[in-house]
């Protein structure tokens, strides 16, 4: 029951902005399970909400364009999977704690300053990176 109600209003922040449910999730699911189990929970819980997003969205969807980040995401995302459930789970919830303090960080200092980053190949596989390392591992990955 608590975690249908964390997930609805996961779901609704996801919903409002378009990210954010893998967080809202994350912060409350550690104390129930270890952080691997939250890490597969988060992941089915996001990948009904993303499917609904893509179904409202599916009009401009440019295929193309998202195919190979996509598939880099996804491969990079798997490998995470596999190596996690042999990672120390104290390293990782230590790991999870410095995630999300190195996002508030970002959100309190950098990202005020409306800097804008010239995207580039490089900058692109270095956000894919980070994105589905943080999914494979905690299950909160980003766009």
């Amino acid at each position: 029951m608590e975690i249908l109600f964390i997930s609805t209003i996961a779901g609704l922040l996801q919903g409002l902005t378009g990210f954010g449910a893998g967080i809202i999730l994350m912060l409350y699911l550690p104390y129930l399970y270890p952080v691997i189990q939250c890490s597969g929970i988060i992941g089915i819980i996001c990948l009904f909400l993303s499917l609904i997003m893509a179904l409202q969205y599916r009009k401009f969807i440019e295929l193309k364009k998202v195919l190979i980040p996509v598939s880099v995401y996804i491969l990079i995302s798997t490998i995470t999977i596999v190596i996690g459930p042999s990672l120390n789970s104290s390293y990782l919830k230590k790991g999870l704690s410095l995630f999300f303090i190195l996002l508030s960080f970002y959100f309190l200092f950098i990202k005020k300053k409306n800097t804008q980053i010239k995207m580039s190949i490089f900058i692109s596989l270095f956000c894919i990176l980070i994105s589905s390392i943080c999914d494979g591992l905690f299950g909160i990955g980003g766009p």
